[in-house]
């Protein structure tokens, strides 16, 4: 495509994007806006100060959940010129998704963040990301715990398949583990 047809596509989207969102009968926060606006500045080849401007935007959300999901997405999308300085808003997207509350969905979060942080060559991050959300876990029921570490495991096992073996040994070694075994 020209530049003029990506041009006019990006402002076309960008209509769309102002006239339906946020949707007064569903998410009526900026979060999706916010998503859709990186997608397109994306498509344009997005500068690292309209990054920032998202990620300010995004920070402003209501809910931390959100948030945490919001910057996690454009952690994604950052401009690789270096002078992002992303490995300050993947502490703080992290800092964020430690206080949610909701114990499964601050694992998920956490898994968002990791996947986010390993795609952008962030590998040292994502790991300890993944081993605060297997931290997280250990708070669940016994079957959601299961469930979690699952779903935590096959993200470490994307990130690096030793990583993984090591979590699934210190899962096994877990004294939570061990005492639900005795009473079988």
């Amino acid at each position: 495509m020209s530049k003029e047809q990506v041009t006019e596509i990006g402002r076309k989207l960008t209509e769309i994007v102002s006239a339906k969102l946020p949707d007064p009968k569903g998410i009526r926060h900026d979060g999706y806006k916010i998503l859709a606006e990186a997608a397109i500045l994306r498509m344009q080849g997005m500068s690292v100060e309209a990054w920032r401007a998202l990620c300010e935007r995004a920070r402003t959300l209501p809910n931390e959940s959100d948030c945490v999901f919001v910057l996690a997405e454009l952690i994604e999308v950052t401009p690789r010129d270096g002078t992002a300085n992303i490995s300050v808003v993947l502490t703080e997207t992290v800092e964020r998704a430690k206080k949610i509350v909701g114990i499964r969905e601050r694992c998920g979060r956490l898994r968002m963040i990791a996947r986010a942080a390993s795609k952008i060559s962030e590998r040292g991050m994502a790991k300890e990301v993944i081993k605060a959300a297997m931290a997280s876990a250990v708070s669940l029921s016994e079957t959601d715990t299961a469930t979690a570490r699952k779903g935590i495991i096959d993200e470490a096992c994307k990130i690096d398949p030793e990583f993984a073996r090591s979590l699934i040994d210190a899962a096994d070694r877990d004294p939570a583990r061990q005492r639900a075994k005795e009473e079988i």
